[in-house]
């Protein structure tokens, strides 16, 4: 719900107001293609409230939506991957969870993050084959024998 929409004008409302107000508005997939299911929209609902300093925990999420920690965690991967709403994830700090990234420097680290976590997991997945290929390999020949 917008200013617009209670006829109020913006001038009137405090910063405060104005904060509460985007807050309580119904968050929108940035994917013109989808829409955000209910369960979608109370999991971003409850992120949406809090910001890079104040990251919500998992558990709380799991706690007002009723869902498993890991059907959590993937729709968040979801808001993020298919609707592009702009989640960050804070594991490192004081207080682990998700947040409502409202700024241009935890946006750019919140990317950076997952740019270096997708380079640790292709290599991870690089030494992997190297180290185990020639041994399965001749498992795989040793059967067809």
């Amino acid at each position: 719900m917008t200013p617009d929409q209670l006829d109020i004008p913006i001038n009137v409302l405090s910063r405060c107001d104005q904060e509460a107000l985007v807050r309580l508005a119904k968050v929108q997939s940035r994917n013109p293609n989808l829409e955000l299911s209910e369960m979608e929209q109370r999991v971003a609902a409850a992120i949406r409230r809090h910001d890079g300093t104040d990251p919500v925990a998992a558990a709380d999420i799991v706690a007002v939506t009723g869902l498993s920690d890991r059907a959590v965690r993937n729709i968040v991967r979801d808001l993020v991957i298919e609707h592009g709403l702009p989640i960050g994830s804070c594991c490192a700090c004081d207080r682990p969870g998700f947040f409502w990234i409202s700024d241009p420097e935890e946006l750019k680290k919140a990317a950076d993050r997952h740019v270096r976590f997708g380079i640790v997991n292709i290599l991870r997945g690089r030494r992997l084959y190297r180290y185990n290929k020639d041994e399965l390999i001749g498992q795989v020949e040793a059967a067809l024998e």
